[in-house]
């Protein structure tokens, strides 16, 4: 288990940011199974189960956006980055996102790059 003393400071106070973060996350979460789970109607284990794992990919997919939009701030907030297939300067996008697949949640990250005309687009 890795020890929070033996990381620098400025890591340590990004995870603890994405720390209070991810705690907001996981308490919306429960609480958004509470309609559910708390109802009239008893939910038989198969119901439960199928809950949960619907659930899942939100908690997933929030974690995720939360932990890249504090440990890779400086990324996000670039204006201009080398082309993954050419090495040419790309200048950012005003608005563009990509999808961050975690397992089976799907997360909107904001990546604002473009690839030049020239380079194969994949």
């Amino acid at each position: 288990m890795l020890s929070l003393a033996t990381v620098s400071s400025p890591t340590q106070d990004k995870w603890m940011k994405f720390r209070d973060k991810a705690h907001k996350i996981a308490d919306i979460w429960v609480d958004s199974l509470a309609e559910a789970l708390c109802g009239d109607r008893a939910l038989t284990m198969t119901e439960i189960s199928a809950l949960f794992e619907e659930k899942k990919a939100e908690l997933m997919g929030a974690m995720v956006k939360d932990f890249i939009a504090v440990h890779h701030q400086e990324a996000a907030e670039q204006q201009t980055a080398p082309c993954p297939h050419c090495g040419r300067l790309c200048r950012a996008r005003r608005r563009s996102s990509r999808r961050v697949e975690a397992g089976s949640s799907k997360s909107p990250v904001g990546i604002r790059f473009r690839t030049p005309r020239a380079a194969p687009r994949h």
